[in-house]
């Protein structure tokens, strides 16, 4: 005969109970300087203005993932703001570091000032606070992490190496160094999917695209799709200096912002297939990365400047030694 465990009673009030919405959480990464903040308070805004419950969480010690959201304003800190309550003997409340707008509730981690510890060390106390407050209690559909990708310390791949996401999201454009970070990515995903992992990598976001085609092509080569192109469009750059959100619903931009809402919530996790530095490379022309310079291997005369003479060596030779 079989039995029912008493923690959730008859198969009829199981049947009755609304089962628990599984939030899905999504890693944003890309070189820092390339638009992640800009992309995800766009996308985050228009998620919510969809219907959906979102959390933006920034990730990066510079704390400025939130300030396009918020019109330019900084969010305390969840480091900060713990460390001064801390002092003052008081609990940090959720009020104190999650701040709201149109729908979207955003919030940042913080780090320590240049010089004063390891933003990776920041990043995992940050999250360590988070579960004290009820992180895993918390009801959304999409938690979004925006994470620099060009720091490659273990706190930064956190969400990766502990299946802290269900996915990842590179942002990137048609340069060199934003894809080489975009690559990193790549491979650390790989790396811990060797190692058991479960994330993958949902696609490509391609920032101020100027329609040459090298960031189309580093998706194709590691096996991943484009979840969407934003122009390099001087409208875009204008607001987005200003603070200015431009995925609103009805405006100039708002069905491109509509597809990567869509595109992000349905790409599913896939498993790259990261490039090496020379197959990263053969994606731009000779001209724009110098493929055609040498390597010129410097000699010891070289490293001790023009007026170098030989000196006599002192060592005693035996015969036969």
């Amino acid at each position: 005969m079989s039995t029912i465990d008493t923690d959730i009673g008859t198969p009829a009030e199981a049947a009755d109970k609304p089962a628990k919405k599984q939030t899905e959480v999504i890693a944003i990464y890309g070189k820092g300087g390339i638009g992640k903040s800009f992309t995800l308070a766009n996308l985050s805004y228009m998620m919510a203005q969809q219907g959906k419950r979102v959390l933006l969480i920034g990730c990066d010690p510079k704390s400025d993932t939130t300030s396009l959201l918020f019109g330019g304003r900084s969010c305390p800190t969840i480091i900060e703001t713990s460390s001064k309550k801390k002092l003052a003997g008081e609990q940090v409340e959720i009020g104190d570091v999650c701040f709201k707008r149109d729908g979207v509730f955003a919030m940042e981690l913080g780090g320590p000032e240049v010089g004063r510890g390891c933003g990776g060390r920041g990043i995992i106390h940050g999250f360590e606070l988070l579960e004290k407050l009820g992180f895993h209690d918390w009801d959304f559909d999409y938690v979004l992490l925006d994470f620099l990708g060009d720091v490659v310390c273990g706190g930064f791949g956190l969400p990766i190496a502990r299946d802290m996401c269900q996915k990842v999201i590179v942002v990137g454009s048609n340069d060199l160094q934003s894809l080489y970070v975009a690559n990193n990515v790549c491979s650390a995903v790989d790396y811990f999917r060797n190692l058991g992992g479960n994330v993958g990598v949902a696609g490509l976001m391609i920032n101020k695209d100027d329609g040459t085609g090298e960031a189309q092509a580093f998706a194709k080569a590691v096996g991943i799709p484009v979840l969407c192109e934003i122009p390099a469009h001087e409208d875009i750059r204008r607001k987005s200096a200003n603070y200015e959100i431009v995925g609103k619903p009805g405006g100039e931009w708002a069905s491109l912002f509509e597809r990567l809402a869509q595109s992000a919530a349905d790409a599913p996790p896939v498993r790259p297939t990261p490039l090496s530095h020379d197959q990263l490379l053969d994606l731009f022309t000779g001209e724009a990365v110098g493929r055609d310079v040498k390597l010129l291997p410097a000699s010891f005369e070289d490293m001790c400047g023009v007026t170098y003479a030989p000196r006599p060596s002192l060592e005693v030779v035996y015969e036969g030694a």
